[in-house]
């Protein structure tokens, strides 16, 4: 998102008042060592900040889990994305500590993208309910 789609959307809402408001919302990074690809200045811009892993999908279980942990950690993460990476007929989902990321998602308060694209189906179902438990806790 460029700056002058922010002061777009920051003209809009002073308009709209509280009727309505347009976060500005980007896609971030998981870089292999936890952090987020966007430099401070560009991730304080935004209201809204998924993070997702895009690379090293080979990473052992428990560095995967670390670094998810650990941009779930930022306060800045609103929304893990693609927690598990898999796509049908293409990649099975990267190995990962489910438990441990509902946890900490939940100690946060990062919500999970539950993406039902049929080429994704990346969040099994049943971790749905272990993540409102984890919430609860």
């Amino acid at each position: 998102m460029s700056n002058y789609q922010q002061q777009q959307i920051e003209k809009l809402n002073k308009k709209l008042g509280a009727k309505f408001r347009v976060f500005k919302g980007i896609e971030s990074d998981i870089l292999p060592d936890g952090s987020l690809d966007y430099p401070d200045d560009i991730l304080n811009s935004f209201d809204l900040i998924v993070a997702s892993v895009h690379s090293q999908f080979r990473m052992n279980k428990s560095d995967q889990t670390a670094r998810i942990v650990k941009a779930v950690s930022d306060p800045r993460t609103t929304v893990l994305g693609h927690v598990t990476g898999r796509q049908l007929s293409r990649r099975p989902g990267y190995e990962v500590d489910m438990e441990k990321i509902l946890k900490a998602c939940a100690e946060h308060g990062v919500a999970i993208e539950i993406n039902a694209n049929p080429w994704r189906l990346d969040l099994d179902w049943r971790w749905c309910a272990r993540g409102l438990e984890a919430k609860g806790k």
